[in-house]
């Protein structure tokens, strides 16, 4: 007589974890700690120039070129009024356009809002458009508030903000750039909008939390007691991940003010939750314990 048993299918976890609709699209930075010491302390240099005086440093994002056709169907959001022409999604988050082929050959005047594709008026749609560009490294990850026991909420491990995150082996490129993530590396949540009110110092503290900006809204300064506001591509701007004041504009240096941003928001890898799993030789979904980044230990010096 033969008995049923039960056999894993690691590519239905996969598929899962990668849905659209379900998950996240995720981008991956790896930490490294910075070689600086504070003599007294034998923790970090609160004065380093390279991490800040927070021990780690992090890599930067790699962007990858990608090609893929893109169906444009009569636009519901040109109806509306909401975008200039015909659109239609692109399959990454945050890329940047190279080249746009359309059934009358090259396009001129398309541009990416967000991960959409905006074809100039009177564009052919629904039609087919080959679509070329550059987009960061990206996985996706299914993300849920964390719902811990009583005691590690007495205990304050718990902050509002908290995520679990889980992640598959492998993405729709391949490798899932995150699966390998350690404490310390930071995962950015490509598909999420956070508003971000950031204190900064003119010339002392002036890199954001969330380099990922969606919309710059405004800064707002006291200046002779009273609160002065800064425009975005009038009076500031943003580069690198820094705020970069025009010349003549802004607050005298170093004065406090205050940033107002809207970004993907950014969180680090406080704690792996269970070691990888390679039951009968498969790679299975890992699990980590995110913060956002606004609470990782040095940040406040």
């Amino acid at each position: 007589m033969r008995f049923p048993h039960h056999r894993i299918a690691p590519a239905w976890f996969d598929a899962l974890l990668n849905a659209e609709g379900l998950t996240y699209r995720i981008a991956h930075r790896r930490a490294h700690l910075c070689p600086c010491q504070d003599p007294r302390s034998s923790g970090p240099d609160p004065h380093c120039p390279r991490c800040g005086g927070v021990g780690y440093t992090w890599e930067d994002v790699p962007y990858v070129r990608y090609e893929e056709e893109v169906q444009v169907p009569a636009s519901r959001e040109e109806a509306e009024g909401r975008m200039s022409g015909p659109t239609g999604r692109v399959s990454r988050a945050w890329g940047r356009l190279l080249e746009v082929v359309g059934p009358l050959g090259p396009v001129t005047g398309a541009r990416l809002e967000e991960d959409y594709l905006v074809l100039p008026p009177g564009s052919p749609a629904p039609a087919t458009y080959r679509v070329i560009y550059e987009a960061p490294l990206q996985g996706r990850g299914h993300a849920q508030s964390v719902r811990m026991s009583r005691k590690w909420a007495e205990r304050g491990e718990v902050q509002v903000g908290d995520l679990v995150l889980t992640v598959p082996r492998r993405g729709p490129d391949g490798d899932n750039p995150a699966w390998d993530a350690l404490p310390h590396d930071q995962i950015v949540l490509l598909d999420h909008a956070h508003r971000v009110e950031q204190r900064m110092v003119r010339g002392v503290k002036e890199v954001l939390t969330h380099p990922w900006v969606r919309e710059l809204l405004r800064a707002r300064a006291l200046v002779g007691g009273q609160e002065v506001l800064y425009l975005p591509g009038e009076d500031f701007q943003v580069a690198d991940g820094r705020v970069v004041w025009e010349a003549g504009r802004g607050p005298a240096p170093r004065t406090p003010y205050v940033l107002e941003y809207v970004a993907a928001p950014t969180y680090y890898v406080l704690e792996d939750l269970g070691q990888r799993r390679h039951i009968e030789g498969y790679d299975l979904p890992r699990r980590f314990y995110l913060r956002l980044f606004d609470a990782y230990p040095g940040r406040g010096r």
